[in-house]
């Protein structure tokens, strides 16, 4: 299949990701695939999604058990006492709502609601992501330490952006043994294509006194890409740091360095180097969140 869409190749010029590469193109995928339906008179509903916007709203889990409205936690009153709120952080991590998903912004609004509910003690983050936006994870994180109540992450894919999230909840639950953590890392991503054509089609003026403005992108179009290594290296040195504040990362420093190279771990490995607290199903996760509210009002 031949395809090409300009909007793509634009949302890939000048990106800056805390994302696992693989993981973002596999997504990109799915996304090329979505639209190559539609464009071929597949409906939205035939594609499922909506199916798939309803799988990540928010559940209120009372006694154990799920209450399927994603509502409740605006509604105190009608939330019962003691309730674990469920939220969900899935997919590419974009700052606004996307096609089949809703945006970081959606999510820091539902964690917003969920601590001002006096009814919901603690509250889950269930996460299958690779990351994504580099604004979108700091969005996230903020937003997580803003937190009046316990926060605690529950993840299968848990990857750069998305790690920088959990790294700033109270406790990381792997989901299982397969589950993958890590990936804590800066890439910029640029599309050699739109570059070329964008230097060859656009000329842009600049002011005197604004030399310095975009002045990584300008170097890139003289085939300087040194800006943004430099970009890049310090976006990285951030992140490692918030994670190293966040986490008590185990080893010497060698093995730490190592741990925050970029690589991904399965869960055994990523608690041995202290990227997770515990494994298991989420029945752990709802018993460590009770833990945790008790452990708060104490």
């Amino acid at each position: 299949m031949e395809f090409s869409n300009k909007k793509i190749e634009q949302l890939l010029t000048s990106q800056l990701w805390y994302i696992d590469e693989g993981y973002g193109i596999a997504a990109l995928n799915s996304y090329i695939h979505d639209i190559y339906l539609r464009q071929n008179g597949f409906s939205a509903n035939e594609i499922g999604l909506s199916e798939r916007r309803h799988a990540n709203k928010a559940l209120v889990y009372s006694a154990g058990v799920p209450i399927n409205d994603a509502k409740l936690i605006y509604n105190t009153s009608l939330t019962p006492a003691g309730s674990i709120a469920v939220l969900k952080l899935s997919g590419v991590m974009r700052s606004e709502d996307g096609l089949s998903s809703s945006g970081i912004a959606s999510l820091v609004n539902d964690l917003r609601a969920a601590y001002a509910n006096e009814n919901i003690t603690s509250i889950i983050l269930e996460i299958n992501s690779g990351g994504g936006e580099a604004t979108a994870g700091a969005m996230l994180k903020n937003a997580i330490q803003e937190r009046n109540k316990p926060v605690i992450s529950y993840g299968w894919t848990v990857a750069s952006a998305a790690y920088m999230a959990a790294a700033a909840t109270d406790e990381i639950i792997a989901a299982s043994n397969d589950s993958q953590f890590g990936s804590i890392g800066v890439l910029f991503s640029l599309n050699k294509g739109f570059l070329e054509m964008y230097t060859n089609e656009q000329i842009d003026i600049y002011a005197d006194q604004s030399s310095q403005k975009n002045a990584a992108f300008r170097a890139a179009q003289n085939g300087d890409f040194s800006k943004y290594q430099k970009l890049a290296t310090e976006h990285a040195a951030v992140f490692h740091s918030e994670v190293m504040t966040m986490r008590t990362l185990k080893g010497n420093e060698g093995r730490i360095k190592s741990t925050l190279d970029g690589s991904m771990f399965f869960a055994q490995e990523a608690k041995s180097r202290g990227l997770v607290d515990n494994i298991g199903n989420f029945n752990l996760a709802l018993d460590r969140a009770q833990r945790w509210a008790k452990k708060k009002r104490m």
